[in-house]
């Protein structure tokens, strides 16, 4: 038999561990919680909520908040609250310290109102307001912010899944996360939250723009322009009104 024409046992094959990636798009995801179906590593049941989606590649960890976690650097400025004290809830299990006493308080979701879009914006423990910033001049556009969202609709929120996509080295690419959002030890929000806190877009945004940079610790500088291009693949122009040349 030619040498040449043997193959080595499978034993002694070497395989290069595959990245693990979203195989599953969100329309199938949306399909299997209504099916009551579970696919792991994507789709889970959940004891209390039912079945949600969760996302395997960005995982509720500590090393998703910071790059060092026993370092964590200024931009994440948690006091004395360390990486590993921070818990990541669903929005339903969030004490997002809203009291009425007309009842309880509304239902989370990304978008209160199918036109107008809350603008306003309160930023958490992250030094990110240069993205919060460009977040709060898309808030002015709805139709701007909204197009960040991919295929969004009430079941998104239902499941926990939610596809944006940003304009990153000269084409468009789409992340996915699931609503785990970083909280205090109290249930609080630690990060960027709405002025209606319970409008989860905001929350939302930074978490996708955190996994598509590796994790949110990385999102601690930056310039708005920078964002802007991301949030809608246009360039920003920076316009000095001091100058004679620039028409109020």
């Amino acid at each position: 038999e030619d040498e040449a024409m043997k193959l080595p046992a499978e034993s002694e094959l070497e395989f290069p561990e595959e990245e693990l990636s979203l195989r599953l798009s969100q329309e199938n995801v949306v399909a299997l919680c209504r099916k009551k179906q579970v696919c792991e590593p994507w789709v889970r049941q959940d004891p209390e909520f039912g079945f949600r989606f969760e996302d395997a590649e960005f995982k509720a960890e500590e090393r998703n908040l910071v790059l060092d976690v026993k370092n964590p650097g200024p931009a994440l400025q948690l006091e004395s609250l360390l990486p590993s004290e921070v818990v990541w809830l669903r929005p339903e299990k969030i004490d997002f310290q809203i009291k009425d006493a007309r009842g309880p308080p509304p239902k989370p979701r990304l978008f209160k109102d199918e036109k107008r879009v809350n603008g306003g914006i309160v930023q958490g423990a992250l030094t990110d307001c240069w993205l919060l910033g460009a977040l709060g001049m898309l808030a002015a556009q709805p139709d701007l912010l909204r197009a960040l969202f991919v295929d969004y609709s009430s079941a998104c929120d239902e499941f926990g899944i939610y596809t944006l996509r940003f304009y990153k080295d000269g084409g468009w690419k789409t992340v996915t996360v699931d609503n785990r959002l970083p909280c205090t030890p109290k249930g609080q929000l630690l990060l960027s939250r709405g002025a209606d806190p319970t409008e989860l877009w905001v929350p939302i945004v930074e978490k996708a723009y955190a996994k598509l940079h590796g994790c949110y610790e990385l999102l601690g500088a930056g310039t708005v322009a920078y964002a802007l291009k991301d949030l809608t693949g246009g360039a920003a122009q920076l316009l000095q009104f001091g100058q004679a040349d620039v028409e109020s």
